[in-house]
């Protein structure tokens, strides 16, 4: 075999021969072997021809160290020694080719030389130059022995090797896998065991299945039954043989592990028995994979008792409870059933309750409870069931849904309770109720036409009485002055009785149909409500501050009473000596204002009228009495008035969906809220 040539000049020039005489390779020419330590290749020993011969033919690695100055000569399979110095570095002594190196083969090539012992070195690392300048590291197993000469001198150390690089990185790739193995196998959040032979000793158990059957310390090595003692009169063995035996894994469902290691502990798990073949088939070790159940089975137990207890408690209901599916499947009703007919079991356990309805009611009731299925909604719904004894009873059935985390339902619960009674009275006290509205209405009716006709009836005698006083007055001038002063207080109460007359017709009118709603520009009643009062006003020196008031749907004859009792209210009852202030504002409410009050619809937007003024105030214990019909605070003598206008604004505000509040501290002025909504109700 040719060394193979490093350059393109290179070309055999020196043969080598063997002990026939025959051609047995070639020395590269680049080299001049004349001026080596050995001289020109004739004067080489014997020796060294048949044992560089037998080196340059071999396919495995080889390398000579020829004399004391261990002069290297190697074959083309062992060119990777000379760190990338080939050609040069044939003919060289070893330490000029391996230097830093050089310390450690000479030991190991001394000891040979020396002694003629041989050595073995196996999967030695060696570095070696790659592509470039880099440094790679390849692996190699190698023997030293001597080489003797024709007189049983020992002249040389044969090295003879080969590349175990990929066996080295293979077997490190399965150890580290094996490694990747065990660590996955350790952390696995599932106990795991391999069982080895016929005691079945633990190969392996990972921490999860040593937490489980609470083991404090290492398994490896110990059998099964030496560790789990609470075992031996089970069926942990015979189980285990089987599978060894058959190779058919097992598969165990909620056992019950107790009194492992020496701990009292309960613990359900699902476990596996695995049969592991060996190579040849056999079967000689078992793979164990258990999983704790423990919380998912009491979870089970749990909601089994729960279940169990709620139906005992729906049996002692008073209500007929059932209970069904998301798609409607009614699965369960309380024994109360059996006070009813109509409803049937069927084979599967599930019921068919659809004969229980009164067949004018079932149409409307499945639909009903359609929708529900469909949406998710609370199901209600008032509809009569056939009793046993073939009556109908009225019931009112509910059901809600029960959700799931992810807003699916899982189930529904229901009850059907009996209203019969209940809805017997209630048609009884609407027939009641019907009669009495008719009653109540035809005599409002007939009050509202009385006070009407009073009212009417009532002014003409008074008009009289007015007129002939004041023909009296300019008929006799000369009247004393206490017969004129008797006429004028006549006159003045004529004059109140008109007044109340014509405030009580109004307040009776408010209610009466025929007044419609319209676009109502608030800006437009102050500024006629002002026209009005514009004499009263420049007498009273009053002023008069509005802001921009918005438009609302109301009835605009009411509003203009409204507005005209509150600004007239508030120039009526000022101090003495001092010029009335008003203050007339408006806002929209906030949503969190209007839930604030009861009496109004959440539903609709509302604005706050006020009218501010610096009277005389009043109490504000009184706040809600100065709104009853007739109810005076101060005297006749000092204010006039009959005690209807703020009656009157209360249900003008009430009539239109609005309420009607005040608020006042005693000479400090008073302040009125009204709130009407922007639009009606529909």
């Amino acid at each position: 075999m040719t060394i193979p040539e490093m350059t393109s000049v290179a070309k055999p020039s020196k043969l080598l021969f063997n002990t026939q005489g025959n051609e047995s390779a070639a020395l590269i020419e680049g080299i001049d072997w004349s001026k080596s330590v050995l001289g020109p290749i004739e004067t080489w020993p014997q020796t060294l021809h048949l044992t560089l011969a037998m080196l340059l033919n071999a396919a495995l690695p080889i390398a000579l160290f020829w004399g004391k100055d261990y002069i290297l000569f190697y074959n083309d399979a062992a060119r990777f020694l000379d760190n990338g110095k080939h050609p040069a570095s044939l003919g060289k002594k070893g330490q000029e080719v391996f230097e830093e190196q050089w310390l450690q083969h000479k030991r190991r090539l001394d000891h040979v030389l020396t002694t003629g012992e041989t050595l073995w070195f196996e999967d030695q690392p060696m570095p070696r130059k790659g592509k470039g300048s880099s440094l790679e590291v390849i692996y190699g197993s190698f023997s030293y022995s001597a080489v003797y000469n024709e007189n049983g001198e020992r002249v040389a150390v044969l090295v003879a090797g080969m590349d175990t690089t990929h066996k080295v990185t293979s077997l490190r790739k399965l150890e580290e896998s094996d490694r990747n193995f065990r660590n996955l196998v350790e952390q696995a959040p599932i106990g795991i065991a391999i069982l080895r032979g016929e005691n079945f000793e633990f190969e392996l158990a990972n921490e999860f299945y040593r937490t489980i059957f609470g083991a404090r310390e290492s398994l490896v090595g110990r059998p099964i039954l030496e560790v789990m003692p609470s075992h031996k009169e089970g069926t942990i063995n015979p189980l285990l043989q089987r599978v060894r035996e058959t190779g058919v894994a097992f598969h165990g469902k909620e056992s019950i592990i107790t009194n492992t290691f020496g701990i009292e502990t309960k613990r359900y798990t699902n476990f596996v028995y695995e049969p592991l073949r060996e190579s040849d088939g056999t079967i000689n070790r078992i793979l164990v994979l258990v999983t704790d159940v423990s919380e998912q089975v009491r979870s089970i137990q749990t909601a089994q008792l729960a279940e169990k207890e709620l139906r005992q408690m729906a049996d002692a209901m008073p209500h007929l409870v059932w209970i069904a599916t998301a798609d409607g499947t009614v699965t369960f009703i309380s024994d109360r059933v059996a006070e009813f007919s109509g409803a049937t079991r069927r084979a599967d356990g599930t019921w068919r309750w659809e004969g229980m309805v009164h067949p004018e009611d079932a149409e409307a009731t499945q639909r009903q409870w359609q929708f529900c299925l469909e949406h998710g909604t609370m199901y209600e719904k008032e509809h009569r069931l056939m009793m046993i004894d073939g009556s109908y009873r009225w019931h009112i059935s509910r059901a809600f849904a029960l959700k799931n985390s992810d807003g699916k339902i899982s189930k529904w619960f229901g009850t059907a309770t009996n209203i019969d009674d209940q809805k017997r009275l209630s048609e009884e006290l609407e027939i009641r109720v019907s009669e009495r509205t008719k009653e109540l209405q035809s005599s409002n009716n007939e009050l509202a036409q009385f006070a009407y006709v009073a009212s009417h009836d009532l002014q003409e005698p008074l008009r009289k009485i007015i007129t002939f006083i004041e023909l009296l007055q300019r008929e006799v001038p000369a009247m004393a002055e206490k017969p004129k002063g008797y006429l004028t207080k006549i006159e003045q109460s004529a004059l109140r009785m008109s007044t109340l007359i014509k405030d009580i017709l109004n307040f009776s009118q408010l209610g009466k149909t025929g007044n419609s709603f319209a676009a109502t520009n608030l800006n437009e009643t102050i500024n006629t409500i002002m026209g009005d009062l514009e004499v009263l006003i420049q007498q009273k020196g009053a002023t008069i501050h509005c802001e921009p008031l918005p438009i609302v749907e109301a009835i605009p004859q009411q509003m203009n009473q409204l507005f005209y009792n509150l600004l007239s209210n508030s120039l009526k009852f000022t101090a003495a000596g001092v010029a009335p202030v008003v203050h007339i504002t408006a806002r929209e409410l906030q949503r969190k204002d209007v839930l604030k009050y009861t009496e109004l619809n959440p539903t609709l937007r509302y604005f706050q009228i006020q009218f501010r003024d610096n009277g005389i105030g009043f109490n504000q214990k009184f706040a809600d009495q100065i709104f009853t019909i007739f109810q005076r605070l101060n005297n006749r003598q000092s204010y006039s008035g009959t005690g209807i206008g703020l009656a009157l604004c209360k249900k003008i505000a009430i009539n239109h969906n609005g309420l009607i509040r005040a608020s006042s501290v005693e000479n400090e002025g008073a302040t009125f809220h009204v709130i009407l909504p922007v639009t009606q109700p529909q």
